[in-house]
Order: C-alpha cells, then sequence, then structure tokens
C-alpha cells in the first residue's frame, strides 16, 4: 500500500507534469493561431470585401490568432451554447453592409499608402468567420461589450474573463490530466491585453460602419432597446455576469 508521502510525491509529480505540459505545448499555438477554418457562407461577402490589409491580418495575422484562441478557450457548450441561427442571421447581415459602397468604397491610388486600408474594418468579424463559430460567438460578445463600455472598461472586462478562464481550464488538467489539444495550445498562448484593445477597437469600428449603413433600422432598434429598460443580469461577479449574457 502507497505511503502518504508516496501519493503527495506523485500528486505532485502529476502537478509539474500538467505544468510542463503547457510549457511544451506553447509553441504550437503560433501554429494554432495560422490555421485557417472555411467560413460559413453567410460570411463570404465579408471576406470579399475586405480591403487587402485587413483581408491579410484577418486571415494570418495576430487578430486572427487571437481569434483562434478566444474560441479555443471559451468553445465548451455550456459557456457558448449552440446558436447556428444567429450566427447564420449575422452572416447574412454583414455580408449585405460589407456589399455596399458605403461600407467599402475602394480604395485607390489618391489614398496612397492607405489604399490597402480603406473601406469597413471588420478584420476580427472575417478573423472570427475563418476561425470557427466559437470565434464568432467571442466577437458577437466584443460587439455586446463595446455598445455597453467606454474602450478602457471592454479591454479590462476581456482581460478579466481571459484570465479567469485559463485560470479554471488550468485547475482541470491539473485534477483531470488532459485537456483538448487546441483548448490546451490556448491556455498556454499569450492573449495580451494589447491584443484584446485591438480586438475590441477593430469591433467598436465595425458597429460605426454598420450603424451608418443601417442607420433607420438601428435607430428603430435603438429606441426600442433603450425603452425595454431590462438589465442583462445583476450577477455581482464580471466573470459570471459576462458569461451569463
Amino acid at each position: 500500500m502507497a505511503s502518504f508521502g508516496q501519493l503527495s510525491a506523485s500528486a505532485a509529480t502529476f502537478r509539474a507534469e500538467a505544468t510542463n505540459a503547457l510549457v511544451n505545448v506553447n509553441l504550437e499555438f503560433n501554429v494554432l493561431a495560422k490555421r485557417f477554418v472555411n467560413p460559413p457562407p453567410e460570411y463570404d461577402g465579408v471576406g470579399q470585401h475586405l480591403a487587402t490589409k485587413r483581408l491579410e491580418e484577418a486571415q494570418d495575422g495576430v487578430r486572427h490568432g487571437v481569434a483562434r484562441g478566444l474560441g479555443a478557450l471559451f468553445k465548451d457548450s455550456t459557456m457558448l451554447p449552440p446558436t447556428p441561427e444567429l450566427i447564420r442571421t449575422y452572416g447574412l447581415r454583414a455580408s449585405e453592409i460589407s456589399r455596399t459602397a458605403a461600407a467599402n468604397p475602394k480604395g485607390n491610388d489618391s489614398h496612397g499608402a492607405f489604399a490597402g486600408m480603406i473601406g469597413a474594418d471588420a478584420t476580427t468579424l472575417w478573423a472570427a468567420a475563418t476561425s470557427g463559430w466559437p470565434a464568432i460567438q467571442c466577437h458577437l460578445l466584443a460587439c455586446l461589450l463595446a455598445r455597453i463600455w467606454e474602450p478602457p472598461e471592454a479591454t479590462s472586462i476581456w482581460v478579466e474573463i481571459v484570465t479567469r478562464r485559463k485560470h479554471i481550464l488550468k485547475s482541470k488538467l491539473a485534477e483531470e490530466g488532459e485537456l483538448e489539444h487546441e483548448v490546451l495550445l490556448a491556455v498556454a498562448g499569450d492573449i495580451s491585453r494589447s491584443d484584446l484593445f485591438d480586438w475590441d477597437a477593430s469591433a467598436r469600428a465595425w458597429l460605426r460602419v454598420a450603424d451608418q449603413v443601417m442607420v433607420k433600422q438601428q435607430t428603430q432598434a435603438k429606441l426600442i432597446i433603450d425603452n425595454l429598460d431590462i438589465p442583462v443580469n445583476s450577477k455581482p461577479d464580471t466573470y459570471d455576469s459576462v458569461i451569463d449574457a
């Protein structure tokens, strides 16, 4: 029969191995961040009308990596329940907006070095669309937070929920000894405050364009919502409140 000391040593070894696993997969996170997922067809209009530089960033840049990482961290079905109709409808509307000249005027030589950046900043939207459904849901959460909070507050909320989620998953790894590989990579990967600030900023930029293009519908929706006076929820804990929303 194993002694208490042996059991303690085994537990310590197991925890060390779990920690080492996080270190060993850290480099693999960069590979995860580069993976391209075929977006739902409803989002095709977004990618087709995204400026060249934004398209490159969305498909192969830092924001694509952030989208992949967030999607993996929050892919648990209890955290992000399936919303296929919402995702489909949002894609159709986003593509409709992207196809308008108001949202995406064409860049030309007169714009100089900025020609490749002209048009709607749908960078994080396309990054999410090419990273899987959970990433799209994280983009929608970014839009929700951007509607409610100013950039510094929204960024702090993102930092808190990402940090908390990683802590939860690390505890699960230590207790159970395994995590889905993609989730493990996301836990080990680094999503900085600066990355989350940019994630929030791009969502805000997209909302500004969408509001301008759909100004009539947005005005009507805002009038209805403002008259409801219904709080999202009353949970005092930031993480629980945001996730429950």
